[in-house]
Parts: C-alpha cells; structure tokens; sequence
C-alpha cells in the first residue's frame, strides 16, 4: 500500500508554523509602568489653591487639637509666650494650650499617655 497524500496532509505543516511563529519570534513587551508615570497623565489646568487665612484667637476661645496619638483635645486659650523658660508650670488646667514664639508653635498642657496623670507636662503636637 502506497502512501496517500492529500491536500488536508500537505496543508497541515504550513498551518501551524504560523501560531508557531507567534510564540518565537520576538516582540515589544508592553511597558507595565507606562501609566503610573507622571508624564503620561492628561494636561489638567488646575486652579492656584489659596493658603488657609488663619483663624484669629482670641483669650477664652474654644478650640480643639488632634494630638500625634490621636486624641482630640478641647482647648481654651489662655495666653502666649516669647520663650520656653515663659511657660507657666503652675496654675495650668489640663488641656490649656500656649502659643511660644520662640518655636512658631502651639504647646498644649497634658499628661503624656501611659505616664503618671499627676505629672502634666507642656507637649508639643
């Protein structure tokens, strides 16, 4: 018996190179980061955000403050100082908070979390 060739078998082995072919040749992976990247973002015109206009405090003012460890205090303002050595060590009430020149900043009258409640200190947050 001979060998039959038909046009199905002598197709076949051309079929297939092609999908063989998709998988060596080689090709341009696409970029994973192409969108993460800054300078592919669309062009936004955005408006200039003006600075919060800060709010002026007056003696007896209520107002609260966010502490590092997440407690929200309620303060009354009770006065300022120019230095460290200023701040009064007596007569405070837990929670008075004191604006100090010397740092630009804001210290509050607290006991630190996890230390003895009889000892409050000036914190800073």
């Amino acid at each position: 018996m001979g060998t039959e060739l038909s046009l199905g078998t002598c197709v076949r082995p051309f079929a297939v190179i092609p999908i063989c072919a998709l998988f060596i040749l080689p090709h341009n992976p696409a970029d994973p980061l192409a969108d993460a990247r800054v300078d592919n973002a669309p062009q936004v015109a955005s408006t200039p955000v003006p600075p919060p206009k800060p709010k002026e405090i007056h003696f007896g003012d209520h107002f609260n403050v966010t502490m590092p460890d997440g407690r929200l205090i309620s303060g009354t303002y009770v006065g300022q100082a120019n230095q460290w050595q200023d701040l009064p060590w007596t007569g405070n009430k837990i929670g008075d908070p004191r604006y100090l020149w010397e740092y630009k900043h804001w210290f509050i009258w607290l006991a630190p979390v996890g230390a003895n409640l009889n000892r409050p200190t000036w914190i800073d947050p």
